[in-house]
């Protein structure tokens, strides 16, 4: 740095001399920020943390006055331990952990989720002028409650949405995800003259390999706490009690989709099952991942509530319910356990004025052409709601 204009700039550099080689050298005041905010892989409930990178991170936490750190699970003492790539800040130098599942979004936590394009897309947009970045502040920093709150939006602006054949309500969703809080988010819903551009189904299973979907959608007759979704047989393969039309293209969409979303129009025991007759498509692939397996199951909605996949544990665990449901309701209808014990389960607020007068007017509009007989039996032939 001596010679560089960084001398005339800042007047808080130094020239010392080395007393024992006689060079000169410029050095710089330490750093000791008030506060530093860091994000781990896990801590555990002494204060320690393993985090990924070799040093940065720690050196931060030495440096600041107080850490606090935002961690993706709270682990036994004895499995804190760092693994290849990871590194351990010990508990001395933590003030406080917070956890926080998906903490890091929109960025990425490598080996637990890949970094929201879509979103960072949108805040570079928004950081480009005062305006756009207040209003970015106030929905996504300073609007909602919590990281649960904030984490909610299963639809996000600028994502590319797809939904199969028989899937109306998904449909429903994404059109009203972009007639109210995500204008820029593109569907594409089989059999919606505006909004499937393409022949046959051939063009969109490239487009998907590419990694061009956003979110799909899928469903089930049986789906089970690991996320696995059946849509062949129930009973014995062979001697099935009824059997269904199958996968079709469920194996390929969950595994090359970026998220998945599963969704029922019931709720009921039968439905989800602590294992499923018969595995058409997973939401994980057991032990290595398969190289073209792009993402997973992100949620599971129902007229209930909503589930979340925990990605550590690699099961469904409750999230949210749906105004009008219980706890109670949820767990006498679900074959397995939600993890609810111990947890906080928020209620989603009603929709608000502005999303049903979208439901009754353009979503309405667009949803008679594409499902009209469904439409019919929601709003009558004129749309009323």
């Amino acid at each position: 740095m001596i010679g560089s204009d960084y001398e005339k700039i800042r007047p808080d550099l130094k020239k010392v001399r080395d007393p024992y080689s006689g060079n000169e050298y410029i050095v710089v005041p330490s750093i000791q920020p008030d506060v530093a905010v860091i994000h781990g892989l896990k801590g555990d409930r002494f204060g320690a943390l393993t985090v990924l990178g070799i040093r940065n991170d720690r050196l931060l936490a030495m440096a600041a006055k107080k850490t606090i750190a935002v961690v993706e699970e709270i682990v036994d003492p004895e499995d804190i331990l760092p693994g290849r790539d990871e590194s351990y800040i010990a508990p001395i130098h933590v003030d406080a952990i917070v956890l926080a599942a998906r903490g890091a979004h929109p960025t990425a936590c490598p080996g637990r989720y890949d970094a929201d394009g879509a979103h960072l897309m949108t805040y570079m947009e928004a950081a480009r002028n005062e305006a756009s970045f207040q209003d970015y502040l106030d929905r996504y920093i300073f609007g909602p409650n919590d990281h649960e709150a904030y984490l909610r939006g299963l639809l996000k602006n600028n994502e590319t949405a797809a939904t199969g054949t028989l899937s109306p309500v998904p449909a429903g969703g994404c059109l009203l995800a972009k007639a109210t809080h995500a204008p820029d988010l593109m569907p594409m819903i089989y059999g919606d003259p505006d909004n499937w551009d393409f022949e046959g189904l051939h063009e969109f299973f490239g487009l998907a390999q590419k990694g061009k979907i956003d979110v799909f959608f899928l469903s089930g007759i049986q789906i089970d706490r690991q996320g696995r979704i059946n849509l062949s047989v129930i009973g014995d393969y062979n001697r099935p009690k009824l059997r269904l039309p199958g996968g079709a293209g469920s194996n390929t969409m969950y595994a090359v989709g970026r998220r998945t979303i599963l969704f029922a129009m019931t709720h009921t025991n039968r439905l989800f099952t602590s294992r499923v007759d018969f595995v058409n498509a997973t939401a994980f692939d057991e032990g290595e991942a398969l190289p073209w397996r792009r993402g997973g199951l992100s949620h599971v909605v129902t007229p209930m509530c909503v589930m979340a996949f925990d990605t550590v544990q690699k099961q469904l665990v409750l999230k949210s319910l749906l105004p009008g449901a219980t706890i109670e309701g949820v767990k006498e209808n679900t074959g397995f356990d939600l993890d609810i014990e111990g947890r906080a389960v928020e209620t989603i607020p009603p929709l608000t004025d502005a999303e049903y007068e979208a439901l009754r007017g353009v979503v309405r509009q667009q949803m008679m052409k594409i499902y009209p007989r469904f439409s019919a039996r929601i709003w009558g032939n004129r749309g009323n709601a």
